[in-house]
């Protein structure tokens, strides 16, 4: 097998939602592991990672365990499953970073047309007199019948029938079922605020997260001594007066949600720093030189601020990643 390190890829696949039809999905990531010697590495990992993605995807779509409009952020859990589904005779995976792009048509699908119906009330009195007529034909007779039908007192005779006591006995019924409605809906009001409190406690707490944008939380200085390589998943996080100098890989990564800063901070590394997903990078001051890529950024909503830092090497924006500041 030919090895490869922090390899940049991008693709599509094809998904059939089971609400809006064909859909193709952008996918854009860097992979490291080890392709089919001889072939070009790009395109193996390009047509592995596409096709585990669908026969990953495919079924949870169909099954109703995974949406459309939720794809981007189920993707951390939907990773390793897509490193597992890979064929390992055409490449073997040992770190996967995958951004997904959906078209809008196929997250905003129409709503269901309602079909019209009659109200119940107007399907009460259809049945009752549709019933009686059924029953009882006046014409030629002289004899008056009294029913009851669905709780209605009915009378028939060589008049026809009594509307007029139908309508009476409706209206009384309507009434009390409007009470019953009342009682229903103030109960139904009750229940709706006590929802609303839960869902705002929920949304408050996953607002960051569903909105797209990096974690509001209070940043936390952590320790890094830069002998190994630093990642940050959806976390605030800061770093501060470290120097690193790593022979292999990636020294930095944030993906997710993550927001990091890096203060004083000089890394020395094949890729100094890799940023996806929702996530924002603060280079204040130090230094960031990479041997083959000093910053690689993917996806549109990757972002990375420089603030009086030196980069040497290459920064690679992919998939509408923004970099300011250089």
């Amino acid at each position: 097998m030919q090895p490869v390190s922090n390899l940049q890829f991008g693709g599509q696949a094809s998904l059939q939602d089971p609400h809006t039809g064909p859909v193709t999905v952008q996918l854009h990531g860097t992979v490291s592991g080890a392709t089919q010697p001889g072939l070009d590495p790009t395109q193996v990992a390009q047509a592995a990672i596409s096709e585990a993605f669908s026969r990953v995807v495919q079924p949870a779509l169909q099954a109703g365990t995974l949406a459309m409009p939720t794809l981007q952020h189920s993707m951390a859990a939907l990773i390793p499953q897509i490193i597992q589904a890979i064929d390992p005779g055409r490449m073997q995976v040992q770190s996967l970073d995958l951004t997904v792009q959906v078209p809008q048509s196929a997250t905003q699908p129409a709503a269901a047309a309602i079909a019209a119906a009659p109200s119940p009330m107007e399907s009460a009195a259809q049945n009752f007199s549709d019933n009686v007529k059924d029953q009882y034909d006046p014409r030629g007779s002289d004899v008056e019948v009294r029913t009851n039908i669905g709780g209605i007192n009915v009378g028939v005779g060589t008049g026809g029938i009594n509307t007029d006591e139908i309508a009476s006995q409706l209206k009384e019924k309507a009434k009390w079922k409007l009470i019953g409605c009342g009682i229903a809906l103030v109960l139904f009001l009750i229940l709706a605020v006590i929802v609303l409190i839960v869902g705002w406690r929920i949304y408050a707490k996953t607002a960051d997260a569903m909105s797209g944008q990096p974690t509001k939380t209070a940043q936390k200085v952590v320790a890094w001594d830069g002998t190994k390589p630093l990642t940050c998943v959806s976390k605030n996080m800061k770093v501060v007066g470290t120097t690193a100098t790593l022979a292999s890989g990636t020294a930095i990564r944030a993906t997710g949600n993550c927001k990091l800063t890096l203060m004083n901070v000089n890394v020395s590394a094949p890729t100094a720093l890799s940023v996806s997903g929702a996530s924002l990078v603060i280079i204040e001051g130090g230094s960031l030189t990479g041997s083959k890529v000093a910053i690689s950024a993917l996806g549109k909503k990757a972002k990375v601020q420089i603030r009086g830092a030196k980069i040497t090497g290459k920064v690679n924006k992919i998939g509408g990643a923004v970099v300011e500041g250089m």
